[in-house]
């Protein structure tokens, strides 16, 4: 009896630093995933940066040299903003690829320990948890994916644009 009391007991502990190990690279899941969404609003914002730089600067309210001279530090930032977020954009996606694997390690340890899950308590909150940053993860880069299908539709339409 005390040894079948020193399984259960072991096979909890495996399954909470299962359960852990899944939750922290869950938190890097999110991370991975607000960090990509950053950098595409940046890269958004640094676009709509450069497309307002070059209106402003062939106005001619001045001297015409005055406001080159002003516009190009500004353009040169925006452009070297976007393509920056642009790059890291990408490699927060490639960054985040390895943590598609995630869900498929969690039901396999879910599928193997489902009663022991829903009993104990500190294992329902780790799986409540880990669920959690999941969703949040997945929100993230659903709002990341819908601004660059924004960003992309917004060119498509300032081209078609006579």
């Amino acid at each position: 009896m005390l040894a079948n009391l020193h399984y259960n007991t072991q096979v909890q502990t495996d399954v909470s630093q299962g359960l852990i190990a899944l939750d922290k690279q869950a938190k890097c899941h999110v991370r991975t995933a607000c960090s990509q969404l950053i950098c595409v609003l940046l890269f958004l914002a640094s676009t709509i940066g450069v497309v307002s730089v070059q209106p402003l600067a062939s106005m001619s309210y001045t001297a015409v040299s005055m406001q080159e001279v002003l516009a190009a530090p500004a353009e040169q930032l925006f452009v070297s903003l976007a393509v920056g977020s642009f790059c890291l954009s990408w490699l927060f996606w490639f960054w985040d690829l390895k943590y598609d694997s995630l869900a498929s390690k969690y039901e396999q340890l879910y599928q193997q320990h489902t009663e022991l899950i829903k009993v104990s308590a500190p294992l329902t909150e780790l799986s409540a948890h880990y669920h959690h940053l999941m969703s949040l993860a997945s929100h993230l880069i659903i709002t990341s994916n819908v601004v660059v299908l924004a960003y992309a539709a917004g060119i498509v339409i300032y081209h078609l644009q006579p």
